[in-house]
């Protein structure tokens, strides 16, 4: 097998672009791929200051190496949950990327943003884990991007993840979720731009480009996933793309510049909600869900 570029030897091969390379070559190649997304959704600039949210695994920490890489400006900002050994090896391969790259980094714990710990909030909600975790997570984000002078929050949604919550949402006509599925969401009040560059590259190809880098990274799973729906919306995209090589970016763009402006045309807008204690936006018409169950801790353990 031939290098695509060079005509060496290839030890990389892509299926999906009929296409191999050596290890030199596939990093130029994942580099190209996230520059074409940065550009063609205007993501950001090399004079923006890029958070990006880390969490220790192969996505993250081979996307912060990829912008570094690329000249990109970057704070990358990890939040431990407190989930034991878990969380522990995550912020240690977190701090041993920054200590390595020279790269900046703030670490946060669950417990001194929110004032109690995740399994607490777990005792006065009916969400699931990943669901609870995903709120807390994307509010302190935002806070914290805004709060560091972020022009952008990142984040390490490649295409897999796409295309899973793609499949689950049109399964279900999540309307409000699909016109959420954006490339970038762009800054409104309250809420800091979001965008997400590596979402041309798979989750074999992360993998595959954090080896190559020699990067560490956690491969334990959070102790709280037991049966997720997204891996399993997962697994019917990889044995589509088994059949079908380039189903998977032709499901995802073709979606994202076909179908979705249709969507934002024809759907009402959402009423604009902010809550009173945080001006977080939220859907609710009153305090946002983070503030109503601080609240309700508070009141219930006198924390």
């Amino acid at each position: 097998m031939k290098c695509t570029v060079c005509g060496g030897t290839a030890t990389i091969k892509i299926s999906r672009h009929n296409a191999a390379f050596c290890e030199k070559h596939f990093i130029e190649h994942i580099h190209r791929q996230v520059l074409r997304v940065v550009k063609k959704y205007r993501m950001f600039s090399e004079s923006d200051k890029i958070i990006l949210a880390v969490s220790g695994g192969k996505d993250s920490l081979g996307t912060w190496r990829i912008l570094l890489d690329l000249g990109y400006r970057v704070t990358a900002v990890h939040i431990n949950n407190g989930f034991g050994e878990y969380s522990d090896i995550s912020e240690q391969c977190v701090r041993d990327f920054a200590r390595n790259a020279n790269a900046e980094l703030r670490v946060f714990k669950f417990e001194e943003l929110m004032g109690f710990e995740f399994k607490t909030a777990l005792r006065y909600t009916r969400k699931s884990p990943c669901s609870l975790c995903g709120s807390f997570k994307r509010y302190n984000l935002n806070r914290i991007a805004g709060e560091l002078g972020g022009d952008v929050l990142a984040t390490a949604h490649n295409l897999d993840d796409e295309t899973a919550f793609l499949l689950g949402n049109i399964l279900y006509w999540h309307i409000n979720y699909l016109k959420k599925q954006k490339p970038v969401l762009e800054a409104e009040k309250g809420l800091v731009k979001k965008v997400k560059p590596v979402i041309r590259i798979t989750d074999e190809e992360m993998k595959t480009y954090s080896e190559v880098r020699g990067i560490r990274y956690v491969e334990a799973k959070c102790p709280y996933v037991k049966h997720p729906t997204t891996h399993f919306y997962k697994r019917i995209m990889d044995e589509l793309q088994d059949k079908f090589p380039s189903v998977k970016g032709v499901f995802y763009f073709g979606f994202v510049d076909k179908l979705l402006p249709n969507i934002d045309e024809r759907e009402t807008p959402e009423v604009a909600h902010y809550c009173p204690e945080c001006g977080y936006k939220t859907i609710l018409s009153d305090k946002c869900f983070i503030c109503t169950i601080k609240e309700l801790i508070k009141n219930a353990e006198g924390t």
